[in-house]
C-alpha cells in the first residue's frame, strides 16, 4: 500500500507542484470521508446530522452556535463526483500555472482566503435574506480565483474549450464571467439571491477575492511566513508574486470545460437538508 501510494504520488507530481498536489489530495480525501460517512450513517438521522454539521458550511450554525471550523471544511467537501471533477480539474491544469508564477505559501494562502471569501459573501448573504440555514460547500471559490490568476498572467494560453474547440484563456474567461453574470441574475429573479442550486455569489466572491490579493500583495506577503497545517512546510520555496507577468505567451493547449456547477431538482428546497455548492 505504501509503495502504492508513493508511485501514485509520484505520479501526479510529475504534473503538479507542492501546494497544488496537496490541496487536490485533501479536496479528495475530505470529500471521500465526507460520501462515506454519509452512506454509513444515511439511516441515523442524529449522526447524519452531525456529518453535516462538521463538512457543510451553515450559516447559523457557524456564527450563532461557533462552528467556525465549517468556513475551511466546508471549502474541500463536495456534493456529487461531477462537483469534485469540475473544481479538481481547474486545480490540476491551472494550479501549477499560478503556483509557479505566485510562490508556494502565498498560493496556499491564496486559497484558502478566496474560498473563506466565498463562505463569507454566502453568510453575509444568507442573514440578509433571512434564510441562514442555507448551507454551503465546495472549492469553487478557490477554483475561480485560480482562473482569475490565470488569465491575468496567462491570457493567450491556448485551453480546449469543452475538449473540442482551441481559444485563449481570455476568451474561456469571458465566457465564463458571462455564464457567471447569468446565474447569479438568475439566482436573483428566483428568489433575491441564493435562488438556485449554484452559489453563484459565492464564484463572483472568489474572483474579487482573487483580484484584490494580486492588487494589494502585501497581503500574501504577510501571510507567507505562516504555515498551513498539513499543507505548507518549512523551506517551502517562495516566488515573489508577479515574476515574469507579461512575458509568458505560450501555445500550450489544455483540455477544459465548463469549471461551474450544476443545475438541480425544482422541489430542492422542499429538502430540510438542502445545501448551494460553491
Amino acid at each position: 500500500m505504501r509503495d502504492f501510494l508513493r508511485e501514485t504520488d509520484g505520479f501526479f507530481a510529475q504534473y503538479m507542484p507542492g501546494i497544488t498536489r496537496r490541496f487536490f489530495y485533501i479536496n479528495v480525501l475530505v470529500t471521500l470521508v465526507y460520501w462515506i460517512a454519509t452512506a454509513i450513517f444515511a439511516q441515523n438521522e442524529m449522526m447524519a446530522g452531525l456529518i453535516r454539521r462538521v463538512f457543510i458550511l451553515v450559516p447559523e450554525q457557524a456564527i450563532l452556535q461557533g462552528n467556525i471550523w465549517q468556513f475551511l471544511i466546508s471549502i474541500f467537501n463536495h456534493d456529487n463526483f461531477f462537483h469534485l471533477f469540475g473544481n479538481m480539474l481547474v486545480l490540476f491544469f491551472f494550479g501549477p500555472l499560478v503556483e509557479r508564477e505566485m510562490g508556494t505559501r502565498r498560493f496556499g494562502w491564496f486559497l484558502i482566503l478566496a474560498g473563506l471569501a466565498g463562505g463569507l459573501v454566502h453568510c453575509i448573504l444568507a442573514f440578509a435574506m433571512g434564510r441562514p440555514e442555507v448551507g454551503l460547500l465546495g472549492f469553487s471559490g478557490a477554483g475561480f480565483a485560480i482562473l482569475t490568476a490565470a488569465t491575468l498572467w496567462f491570457p493567450n494560453i491556448r485551453v480546449m474549450l469543452m475538449l473540442m474547440i482551441p481559444v485563449p484563456l481570455r476568451v474561456l474567461a469571458v465566457i465564463i464571467g458571462i455564464f457567471l453574470a447569468l446565474g447569479i441574475l438568475e439566482n436573483i429573479r428566483m428568489w433575491g439571491f441564493m435562488g438556485g442550486r449554484v452559489s453563484h455569489e459565492a464564484h463572483l466572491a472568489g474572483v474579487l477575492m482573487a483580484l484584490a490579493l494580486i492588487r494589494f500583495r502585501w497581503i500574501l506577503r504577510l501571510l507567507e511566513g505562516i504555515e498551513i497545517p498539513f499543507v505548507t512546510r518549512r523551506g517551502a520555496r517562495i516566488i515573489p508574486i508577479g515574476r515574469g507577468k507579461g512575458k509568458r505567451r505560450g501555445t500550450q493547449r489544455f483540455g477544459m470545460g465548463h469549471p461551474g456547477r450544476h443545475t438541480d431538482p425544482d422541489d430542492l428546497y422542499n429538502d430540510p437538508h438542502w445545501y448551494l455548492d460553491q
